[in-house]
């Protein structure tokens, strides 16, 4: 329906889809047709490029089609991932022929990801050094925490939150305004740690790693949790529909959903596949073939904590089941 009314073609988020394979190839070998992939499929937090899914390259193989990479220069500082208010701003588009059919045929998996990944290789940071990029709008640091949901001051995930051009610490206090070339800058006594969002996120990434197998010590206490948090559930295509609410819950081994009307649904880590946010504050999982996606009442809980979270105690391993 999708692909005959707009040329749209539909795809399961996060998690292998042969379908939506059946469909591109129909596109390329029986229409003729040209599709465009996302194919880190999601939009990156920091301005840098995201991991590529693998399983790209194994279809592009199969496809052995010419392969044009369009790099977007200034999109991150225009929309950023995390915020709902757009900022006019100068933005390039390039584009590079990757690959032609030859060479994917004679190439392996391996080779074409490889060179996939050096064609998407971009960081704003690194763009806007000559480009610089200055944003008038006020307002710039709102909704910033559901990307930057980890205190640099005080180690605490959760705790942050934005007022027009600040974020801060609700735990420690610790404060930065962000300026209108999109730097982090001091408020009063507090000095920013790092400059850009791009250096925070890093820090991020190993610190809440860390904060995450340090709780692994300790799996009948909760990590942390969002209250007021609306669940849907749905299969694959089908229309989502409202099942509970309540207060969200993470334990080093599984997701809790504590209901209104006072049941605890869990779901396993060890169960949980695809997890990923849509948009800013989506969050949704697959457990079995059911898809799960959960809707936070206020624009400060980071759904993007959650899917990190699972993503890192999936990967460290799990401690052992409590009763």
């Amino acid at each position: 329906m999708l692909l005959g009314l707009v040329g749209s073609i539909p795809k399961s988020k996060a998690i292998p889809d042969l379908e939506t394979i059946g469909w591109i190839v129909e596109v390329i070998r029986k229409r003729g047709g040209v599709v465009g992939l996302f194919a880190e499929g999601q939009a990156s937090w920091d301005g840098h490029t995201q991991a590529i899914i693998p399983s790209t390259a194994k279809l592009l193989k199969l496809l052995k089609v010419p392969v044009v990479v369009a790099v977007l220069k200034g999109s991150f500082s225009s929309q950023p991932r995390w915020a709902w208010n757009h900022r006019p701003n100068y933005m390039e588009i390039e584009f590079k022929l990757v690959m032609n059919g030859a060479e994917l045929k004679a190439g392996t998996p391996e080779q074409i990801l490889a060179v996939l990944e050096a064609a998407m290789d971009y960081d704003e940071e690194e763009w806007k050094a000559s480009h610089p990029v200055r944003c008038g709008v006020s307002g710039r640091a709102r909704h910033l925490e559901l990307s930057l949901f980890m205190c640099p001051a005080c180690g605490q995930a959760g705790t942050m939150r934005s007022y027009v051009n600040r974020l801060y610490c609700r735990g420690c206090g610790h404060v930065v305004r962000l300026s209108k070339d999109m730097a982090f800058t001091r408020v009063g006594s507090s000095r920013p740690r790092f400059v850009s969002i791009r250096e925070w996120d890093l820090w991020q990434q190993s610190a809440f790693a860390d904060l995450l197998r340090r709780a692994r010590a300790t799996p009948a206490l909760p990590v942390f949790s969002d209250s007021g948090v609306l669940l849907l559930k749905g299969r694959r295509m089908n229309p989502l529909l409202k099942y509970r609410t309540g207060s969200l819950i993470l334990y080093p081994d599984r997701v809790e959903l504590a209901t209104l009307l006072g049941e605890r649904l869990q779901f396993p880590i060890a169960e949980i596949e695809g997890q990923t946010v849509i948009k800013q504050q989506l969050f949704e999982f697959y457990h079995g073939r059911t898809l799960y996606q959960f809707r936070f009442p206020r624009r400060f809980q980071s759904a993007r904590k959650w899917a990190v979270a699972i993503e890192v105690l999936k990967a460290t391993g799990l401690p052992p089941a409590t009763s």
